[in-house]
């Protein structure tokens, strides 16, 4: 699960999280994509390789940089609000979500992302330990495809 807290309020002209209504019974669409591991590489394809030797990482993880586009494939809206500080936004992982541009000039949002997951899951070995390498190039995993 993921949690957004922010610390101040957010209007909708602050730029605030914005959530695709519906997106995470989208299956259909999202399988490919929602369980892909952005550090996850082939190792035995050229082009990959070199590419993270070089410090040119081939997935960013990142749906899609056009939010209009998105909403018209998945035929659902984006949903916005105003935000007051203290607000509790919580969604699953396959739950598509963007933050809105920042319209107002010289001013700062400020929130909170926190993930969740169950006790007996798993825990992953990249955001642990003194010096965790999160998704730095020592936690690019390389895999034969």
């Amino acid at each position: 699960m993921t949690c957004g807290v922010p610390y101040g309020d957010v209007p909708y002209e602050l730029g605030g999280l914005m959530i695709l209504e519906k997106s995470h019974k989208r299956l259909d669409i999202l399988k490919k994509y929602a369980y892909r591991d952005v550090d996850v590489y082939c190792k035995n394809k050229k082009e990959d390789l070199a590419k993270v030797e070089n410090g040119e990482w081939v997935f960013s993880g990142t749906l899609s940089h056009n939010p209009p586009a998105i909403r018209n494939k998945f035929g659902h809206k984006w949903l916005v609000a105003d935000y007051k500080a203290g607000d509790l936004l919580t969604f699953n992982m396959l739950t598509v979500h963007a933050a809105l541009d920042n319209q107002v000039p010289d001013s700062l949002r400020l929130s909170s992302d926190s993930r969740y997951q169950k006790a007996s899951e798993p825990i992953d070995e990249r955001w642990i330990g003194e010096n965790p390498p999160g998704h730095g190039p020592d936690g690019k995993v390389g895999l034969i495809c």
